[in-house]
Formats: structure tokens, sequence, C-alpha cells
């Protein structure tokens, strides 16, 4: 018996190289398509941290901070406390210290961040960065406004 049949599609060797490449990438399992954190993750969890305005936090501080938790092996805890803030106390307090401060933990030791745009300036308005000027000149030794 002889029955031809038609073949609908027709594969080029393009598409099978194709295929062959998607392949491991179909093949993973579904927790590596979850999406990596992003920088605006990181500024939007450091202000529901620290309960400050998220025009406070720098992307490129944000950018270099995500990094450094990348490097240390911390972004699923992050993750984690970007769905449930208080589910990781000792990494939000640290998280929270690391903005006040403007010093970070890496993986070789502590680094500044930032020092001019740490949070402590924001919290202490009396207070200023080193080098950096109040006001006009002898502006400290004129009494407050009231």
């Amino acid at each position: 018996m002889n029955v031809k049949t038609k073949i609908k599609y027709q594969i080029s060797r393009r598409g099978v190289i194709f295929a062959a490449m998607a392949y491991p990438l179909v093949s993973l399992p579904k927790v590596t398509y979850a999406s990596e954190l992003t920088v605006q993750d990181m500024v939007r969890l450091s202000a529901m941290l620290t309960q400050k305005p998220i025009n406070l936090f720098f992307p490129e501080t944000a950018a270099t901070l995500l990094k450094i938790y990348q490097q240390r092996k911390l972004t699923e805890r992050l993750k984690a406390l970007l769905i449930k803030p208080d589910s990781d106390p000792e990494l939000s307090q640290e998280i929270v210290a690391t903005w006040y401060s403007g010093v970070a933990q890496t993986i070789k030791g502590q680094v500044v961040l930032t020092y001019n745009n740490a949070l402590m300036w924001q919290t202490a308005t009396f207070l200023k960065p080193s080098g950096r000027c109040g006001g006009m000149t002898n502006y400290w030794s004129l009494p407050p406004n009231a």
C-alpha cells in the first residue's frame, strides 16, 4: 500500500541549529527563569527598609551595593526581603546600617560606598559632612531662625 502524505512543514538546517541552541534554555528548571534583582529593586527595598523617600537613594550607589550583595551570594535573601520585609531581620538591619553609615561589608572587608550622601546627614540636619559648607561664612555663629 502506497500512501503519500503531505509534509506541512519543512525543517531547514538553520531551524535545527536554532532548536539545538534553544534546548538548554527550555530544559532549565523554572527556578532559573526568576528575574534577577535590578537596581530599582535595590532602591525600592532600601527605601522600604529605611522608611525614607525613594529619591534619597542614588542608583549608582544602589548598583554598587547590589553587586556587593551578589558577590556575597545574598541574592535569594534579598528577594525574600522584597516579598516579606520582616523575613530576614539580620540582613535588613545590615542594609539600613549601610545606607546610614555609607559603609558596606564586602567579601574582602569594609568599603565606603558613599560619604556625603549617607543617610546619617539627613537625620541630623545640624551636622554636615567634613569639607561641605553649611552656609555663608560664619553661618554657625548666628542664632538659629525660629
